[in-house]
């Protein structure tokens, strides 16, 4: 027989589905309690954008990495190459990795990209 769940802890979640474009994704990673480092690693890059002039290529932040055994592995809604538009409400879209590290991030209980 199947009970409910002993234990259970969301470690993932996307949100705001309703809302974003489909080329969009939020994710929420829930660390807490959890070992498991987030396990991505960032990288500068170049992201394109159309504005109302045109094409333009600004700075962007992307994932280079993601650790074996991480959370953010584990839950396989994250993937190298994409691009960070915005860590906890923080609006990071055309901010290089410099700029980006500039914000004081409260210590990551709960992770939203």
């Amino acid at each position: 027989m199947i009970g409910p769940p002993q234990d259970f802890r969301q470690i993932s979640s996307i949100i705001d589905v309703d809302i974003l474009p489909e080329t969009h994704r939020r994710v929420r990673l829930h660390k807490y309690g959890s070992k498991k480092p987030l396990g991505f690693y960032i990288r500068d890059g170049v992201s394109v954008r159309v504005t109302p002039q045109g094409v333009e290529k600004v700075p962007g932040v992307f994932i280079s990495r993601l650790v074996k055994g991480g959370l953010a592995e584990s839950t396989g809604l994250l993937a190298v190459n994409d691009e960070i538009l915005e860590v906890n409400g923080i609006d990071v879209a055309g901010k290089s990795l410099d700029q980006m590290l500039l914000y004081r991030l409260p210590p990551i209980g709960l992770l939203d990209l």
